[in-house]
């Protein structure tokens, strides 16, 4: 995996735009199928949490990246995104660590 980031990292620049947002996108899609495939097979819960732990790292990072790309403002909304992102991850493979996380950045965002 770090191979893979450190391989976009150093040719990010020279895609066309029209490029960055497909492997923004699917990177988090596939990291969620690769979790729920792990959970099928029944085995521990381990693999299946770092799987959509690195997936919802991807969702983050995909967020503010196509923000940077598309030269778009912050927003406080963010947050709330990545919320519900780790709360629909944690209750489909019954995540306690996602499900008490979950919460946590949508208090501030919707004050």
């Amino acid at each position: 995996m770090a191979a893979v980031v450190l391989f976009l990292h150093r040719i990010w620049g020279g895609l066309p735009t029209s490029a960055h947002v497909p492997i923004l996108t699917t990177v988090p899609l596939l990291l969620l199928v690769g979790a729920e495939y792990a959970f099928r097979r029944g085995t521990d819960l381990y693999y299946p949490a770092l799987l959509s732990l690195m997936a919802g790292v991807a969702f983050c990072v995909r967020l503010n990246t196509l923000g940077n790309v598309m030269n778009l403002a912050s927003s406080p909304h963010a947050l709330l995104a990545w919320a519900s992102f780790a709360m629909l991850v944690a209750y489909a493979f019954d995540l306690r660590l996602l499900l008490a996380a979950g919460p946590l950045p949508a208090g501030p965002a919707m004050r």
